[in-house]
């Protein structure tokens, strides 16, 4: 699913041209290397430049589901392949255990397996 998908993205220019990571020849090193380059211009006008860093390492377990599928059916996702992806995101569920006692089993609508 994600060859497919990643090869409809790009066939349709869907992705940000400044998307780095999970691409094809677009390693997160680039990133680095487009920052410093604005860094640099900015130097050289005698502009001021700014940077702003943040840490999304867990990003993907707040993804909301209903919004990923409306994202997703926006980009051109339908069908059968909407379908999948709302199957394979209810299937989840968690229980949660606190000192040997369990909580009743809860859907999951956040979070990316």
């Amino acid at each position: 699913m994600y060859n497919r998908m990643i090869k409809f993205l790009e066939k349709n220019f869907i992705f940000y041209t400044k998307q780095f990571g999970f691409r094809s020849k677009h390693s997160t090193d680039h990133s680095i290397f487009c920052i410093k380059d604005r860094i640099q211009k900015a130097i050289d006008n005698s502009s001021f430049s700014c940077g702003i860093f943040l840490d999304l390492s867990k990003a993907f377990d707040i993804v909301n589901h209903e919004i990923l599928i409306n994202k997703l059916e926006h980009y051109g996702f339908r069908g059968l392949v909407k379908q999948w992806f709302i199957s394979h995101l209810s299937e989840h569920r968690h229980i949660l255990t606190v000192n040997s006692v369990k909580s009743a089993e809860c859907s999951v609508s956040c979070g990316i397996p």
